[in-house]
């Protein structure tokens, strides 16, 4: 195994796959809590990471310890250079500039990861990783890609597509693969042993019911807890699958945490945008005015409470209903 991995990009559902690849090394689900570890820019340092990376598991032959958007933070300060000019690019890295030396002293029984949106090549802590760590970029997928991907998804399934129902899923589902990768789930079960049709995507698949779990999500984060709860349930009763609804709110408070590392750095609009990984200049002002809701200490929090919740709904600890009901109150409790 690598020392290291950094996995980058705008593609988070085949990001999500890859480390769920990672983690299946760290053996028993049951002891996944105790090996597993989440640092966040903003409120972790270097010697943190490192400290914490040079644990040895607890009864399982890994640990993970994933370190999300630490990256980014040089992003803006990336830009080629002479060799003459490397002293600069160090002490803007600070103590990070030792991560290249440290990282292949690690325990071999630790899997670190760093995880980022998408990342300028330039970057200068990337470009210093990169030659000890196994970089692997995710992009979104274009059209031709998409289409490939949800053909081979449904084999994955068991089920099969006829060239007219490939062809409308493609073009309804957007390029959102944690939604398309429920529809095909719901078409597959509908469909049973015989191929999908195109009155079978028309039927059941509706760019509606993702635009009722951002609803449900904004109320969440904005404190609004009788209508997120009927959002949500309203949603579960339509057949929304949990675990892409758990999705979205961690996808969300994500957004915010990065919202919040990224102030006051008088950065664009543009830069801000690329950075969080957001396309849309409505989704950057919102989460901008979400986040002042918020503290860094509290998000990071609710964030490491998010991913307990994953860890119960994955494992049958807990009601999946139950445990997103939860969550409603957890969200509103962690504004200031």
């Amino acid at each position: 195994m690598s020392p290291a991995y950094i996995f980058y990009g705008d593609d988070d559902f085949s990001m999500a796959e890859a480390l769920n690849e990672l983690k299946e090394n760290l053996g028993p689900k049951e002891l996944w809590d105790v090996n597993f570890t989440t640092l966040i820019a903003g409120s972790t340092s270097y010697e943190e990471v490192i400290a914490t990376s040079s644990t040895v598991p607890f009864m399982t032959p890994a640990r993970m310890v994933l370190v999300e958007g630490v990256l980014a933070t040089f992003d803006g300060s990336g830009r080629r250079r002479s060799t003459k000019n490397q002293d600069a690019a160090v002490k803007e890295l600070g103590a990070w500039a030792g991560a290249a030396e440290a990282v292949p002293l690690l325990p071999p029984t630790t899997l670190l990861v760093f995880k980022e949106a998408s990342l300028k090549d330039t970057n200068p802590l990337l470009q210093l990783l990169k030659p000890v760590a196994t970089a692997r970029r995710f992009q979104a997928l274009q059209r031709e890609q998409l289409r490939s991907w949800i053909k081979e998804r449904m084999t994955r399934k068991g089920g099969v597509m006829s060239d007219g129902a490939l062809r409308l899923l493609t073009e309804l589902g957007g390029g959102n693969l944690w939604s398309l990768d429920g529809e095909l789930e719901k078409l597959q079960l509908y469909a049973g042993d015989r191929p999908v049709s195109e009155d079978d995507v028309g039927l059941l698949v509706s760019r509606a019911r993702e635009a009722n779990i951002f609803a449900a999500v904004d109320a969440m984060v904005e404190g609004r807890q009788l209508v997120a709860l009927r959002e949500l349930r309203r949603l579960i009763a339509d057949g929304a699958a949990v675990l892409y609804i758990l999705t979205m709110i961690v996808r969300q408070v994500r957004l915010l945490l990065l919202a919040l590392s990224l102030k006051g750095q008088g950065l664009s609009e543009q830069e801000l945008s690329r950075r969080m990984g957001v396309t849309s200049s409505f989704v950057l002002e919102k989460t901008q005015k979400q986040s002042k809701a918020y503290t860094m200490q509290k998000l990071t929090a609710l964030y490491r409470q998010l991913l307990d919740a994953d860890t119960a709904i994955k494992t049958g600890a807990a009601s999946p209903e139950g445990v997103l009901e939860l969550l409603v109150a957890d969200v509103s409790n962690a504004r200031s």
